[in-house]
């Protein structure tokens, strides 16, 4: 059954596995699904297992994650609180 599917479709199958299994475990683990889900890009990635093919479409999919994940992490970021450090450093 394997054989005939397509890799691409095989780790897009894996990939969204991973987002229905991890939210849930996340607060038994008590960590953040975020930091789950990155772990789980670097194992099934081509850092750990090697699992994901080299692809056109999954490439973007990597791509797409990467800025939303910078952007989630930009809109976290609190600048009075940077802004009130640098100018106690300063003075």
């Amino acid at each position: 059954m394997f054989e005939a599917m397509d890799p691409v479709i095989i780790t897009m199958v894996m990939v969204f596995t991973g987002i229905v299994l991890l939210p849930p475990l996340a607060p038994k683990l008590r960590v953040p699904v975020m930091v789950l889900e990155l772990l789980f890009g670097i194992i099934i990635g081509r850092t750990f297992l090697n699992l994901v093919p080299n692809n056109l479409l999954i490439n973007f999919f990597s791509d797409f994650g990467l800025i939303f994940l910078m952007f989630l992490a930009g809109i976290e970021i609190d600048m009075s609180k940077i802004n009130r450090n640098i100018m106690k450093k300063v003075l």
